[in-house]
């Protein structure tokens, strides 16, 4: 059991927010550093999602740091952290055609659908319309939505983004995504006709 994480566990868990980044970070400097503990480490950094880019230095130089077998294990994170600033040029090496997850697919769709990598967009879209199809949670399905919806925005699809949301679950995290991808398509869609 590592005390740095138990602790940092409990920092997030109690909304800690300034102690839980401040731990976050100290632990990003270790030496030797564990996969574990900077997949961690970014985790919460992620999730408390305040004042990601100043970090970006001390995120590679943590990553650098780690063994290559070991860089292999924390590729989803990277590509999280690259894609929450949304340097998307950086989160390239680290998006996949075979997603681990749906944040992995929703990171990635939106990686290559931004660079307007198309093929690898379309291929990643078709394996996401499969997951959505056996996805049950709706903090997953509505993962995937928002990767697929970012692929349709690209394409000037706004009717696959209405249709993608019309019965999408009301899950708290993504109810902003929902809406706005509906506005957005109403509001591009009235901009096209008069245009």
């Amino acid at each position: 059991v590592n005390p740095l994480l138990n602790e940092l566990s409990g920092y997030t868990e109690l909304g800690m927010h300034r102690k839980a980044r401040a731990l976050a970070c100290r632990m990003l400097k270790k030496q030797p550093l564990s996969d574990e503990e900077f997949s961690e480490a970014i985790s919460t950094l992620l999730s408390i999602q305040s004042r990601l880019k100043p970090l970006t230095p001390l995120i590679e130089d943590a990553y650098a740091r780690l063994p290559s077998k070991e860089k292999r294990k924390v590729r989803f994170w990277m590509l999280s952290f690259y894609s929450c600033i949304e340097n998307y040029e950086k989160a390239l090496p680290y998006a996949t055609q075979n997603p681990a997850n749906t944040g992995d697919l929703m990171f990635s769709l939106g990686t290559f659908s931004t660079l307007d990598k198309k093929a690898e967009a379309t291929r990643l879209a078709r394996k996401g319309f499969r997951m959505l199809a056996n996805a049950h949670d709706p903090f997953d399905q509505n993962s995937i939505r928002v990767g697929l919806t970012d692929y349709f925005f690209k394409q000037g699809n706004y009717h696959a983004v209405l249709r993608l949301w019309s019965d999408a679950p009301l899950e708290p995290t993504f109810c902003i995504n929902k809406f706005a991808s509906i506005v957005e398509s109403f509001v591009a869609m009235a901009l096209r006709s008069i245009g």
